[in-house]
């Protein structure tokens, strides 16, 4: 994903905000299928490249509760 110039103006604008705060680590949050909540530790640092790159979710509890 590319972000425009107003996307990358407001992700700047978070990051500033994180290091100002001294915030060392975010929650991401998603709401899967069955409609379980999945959250993901991340380093604040990390905030540019999930924003861009998105953030990996492992997929294997949710494949266990699947049946035949």
């Amino acid at each position: 994903m590319t972000l425009d110039a107003n996307e990358a103006a407001d992700l700047q604008v978070v990051v500033d905000r994180v290091e100002a705060e001294g915030i060392q680590r975010v929650l991401v949050t998603m709401t899967d299928q069955a409609g379980i909540m999945r959250v993901r530790l991340l380093p604040a640092a990390r905030i540019p490249s999930a924003v861009v790159h998105g953030v990996s979710f492992s997929l294997t509890s949710a494949l266990m509760l699947c049946s035949d």
